[in-house]
């Protein structure tokens, strides 16, 4: 008998193969072969915050600088995992989007053709500077504006997995208009780029409202199926981290 689907827009493999790659990534990051002096460590941020934090001793330091340094590599890895996955959705069986990796000529991430749509993910409202911000939205003007361009058509999103409140309210995005400190202005407004919350953008591509609360309540299921031994979330806890998501993303 065939395996229940975790989510209808994504194969159960692709799904479990990501949360693996995912998942194998963290443990390698905190694995003891790992340095933790591959980076220069500051020893004024070692002697303050030993005393700030009231550790009893170095080796309390360096075990939570390790947690930081893995932390940071995990969190780096789930902007990665959103562009797997918004480059696989399925729909009735279809694979409707496509990632366009590293080195694409659009320096985007997603395109949903079907949707004529095209996208930059971001992990989080304040993953990119200002100037970066600035450049994300000059390579989109660059792609959707030409009438040459095979994306003309399209529309591009700059899209933050989680988001502010002010963007998470606009269910189809809001013009995106970063800010140039250069010139004391704003990019201007084009209805054909805009800024969009990761859950406004699941539902968008998907066609389900719902899409990004139903894939994060089958992760920990997913978790549990592809860890070596199969880790497992009390009740309580999948309640207090669903209260987080709930504030984060919807």
């Amino acid at each position: 008998m065939a395996a229940a689907q975790y989510v209808s827009f994504i194969p159960n493999d692709f799904l479990e193969n990501e949360v693996r790659s995912l998942l194998a990534s963290g443990a390698a990051a905190i694995s003891p072969a790992v340095s933790l002096t591959r980076n220069t460590l500051d020893p004024f941020g070692i002697i303050f915050e030993m005393s700030g934090f009231n550790m009893a001793n170095l080796d309390q330091w360096v075990v939570n600088e390790k947690q930081r340094q893995a932390q940071k590599t995990v969190q780096n890895c789930i902007g990665a995992f959103h562009q797997n996955i918004l480059g696989n959705i399925h729909i009735a069986g279809a694979k409707i989007s496509d990632n366009l990796n590293a080195g694409h000529n659009s320096g985007l991430d997603v395109v949903v053709p079907t949707r004529l749509i095209i996208a930059d993910i971001k992990n989080k409202f304040n993953t990119l500077n200002a100037k970066a911000k600035l450049a994300a939205y000059d390579s989109m003007y660059a792609i959707v504006t030409p009438r040459v361009s095979a994306y003309h058509s399209y529309t591009a999103y700059y899209v933050e997995m989680i988001s502010t409140n002010a963007v998470k309210s606009q269910l189809t995005g809001r013009p995106f208009t970063p800010s140039d400190s250069s010139t004391s202005s704003v990019r201007a407004a084009h209805p054909k780029i805009k800024q969009i919350s990761g859950r406004n953008f699941y539902a968008l591509v998907t066609g389900i409202p719902n899409a990004l609360d139903l894939l994060f309540a089958a992760l920990p299921i997913v978790i549990s199926n592809v860890s070596m031994p199969g880790y497992s979330y009390s009740p309580a806890d999948i309640t207090r981290i669903n209260r987080y998501f709930q504030s984060a993303c919807v």
